[in-house]
């Protein structure tokens, strides 16, 4: 009948999925991770990807270092360490200071010229003059030794030949590097973590939202039968009417 038809639809509908709180948890738990990856592309981007692209080291070459020098004059970092120099200004560092400046001259294999190397990019822009910038140290005797154990490292490196460099003949003609601060294989090795993350929680969210598909599914397959494909039960007073009835007819039937 049509009343046990709406039962059926109702029952059906009281069957229906719920997302549990576990499932909500594993949702929010996907969307942050992607919101949190794009936050690190963001950051990546701006501070590892800009400048890889937009570097003017882009020549590649070798380099033969002709001369290493401390010179005696020492550079001074005016008017705060952290202007002119890459010196961390705090308790080793108060007021102006000053540091050693190593010189590089190498000859270039790919034009024959003569030019001032540096360590990078970085220490290029910090000091267009010395091959690298030393950190802040208050005992001068010290920051001198790190420097000789540099020039020493140097000559050392580039006395069984020539070493692999960078020059810029666009922009920077009279100079050279000996490597990019931020290299190809270092900014791809930085961006597979955010690559993973929001490859994670979108394969989070999407096993959440299939697991809820199927159980959906499978509820409307089961409450897809009608009422009446199903064995319906005879009611109690209408089984007592026949059984009563039949047997009046057969006591009739013995009495004639």
């Amino acid at each position: 009948s049509r009343g046990q038809v709406d039962r059926g639809n109702e029952s059906s509908k009281t069957q229906a999925p719920v997302s549990s709180a576990g499932e909500d948890r594993a949702i929010l738990l996907g969307i942050s991770m992607m919101g949190f990856s794009v936050l690190m592309f963001f950051v990546f981007g701006i501070t590892l990807i800009k400048p890889f692209l937009l570097s003017n080291w882009s020549e590649e070459t070798n380099c033969t270092v002709t001369r290493a020098e401390i010179l005696k004059d020492w550079v001074d970092c005016t008017p705060s360490c952290a202007v002119n120099c890459s010196f961390s200004c705090g308790v080793d560092c108060q007021g102006p200071g000053h540091y050693p400046c190593l010189q590089v001259f190498a000859c270039l294999s790919s034009s024959g010229q003569k030019a001032l190397l540096h360590y990078d990019d970085q220490a290029f822009q910090l000091n267009s003059e010395c091959f690298y910038v030393p950190r802040c140290l208050k005992d001068e005797d010290e920051l001198l030794r790190q420097v000789r154990e540099v020039k020493r490292l140097l000559l050392q490196e580039s006395a069984g030949g020539s070493l692999p460099c960078r020059h810029s003949p666009d922009k920077h003609p009279h100079h050279a590097i000996l490597r990019r601060k931020y290299q190809g294989d270092e900014v791809l090795r930085l961006l597979q973590w955010p690559a993973l993350m929001v490859t994670g929680g979108a394969l989070i969210v999407a096993l959440v939202r299939l697991n809820q598909y199927l159980a959906r599914l499978c509820s409307e397959i089961c409450g897809a039968q009608e009422p009446w494909d199903r064995p319906s039960a005879v009611p109690v007073g209408n089984r007592l009417y026949q059984i009563l009835t039949f047997r009046r007819s057969m006591h009739a039937a013995l009495n004639s």
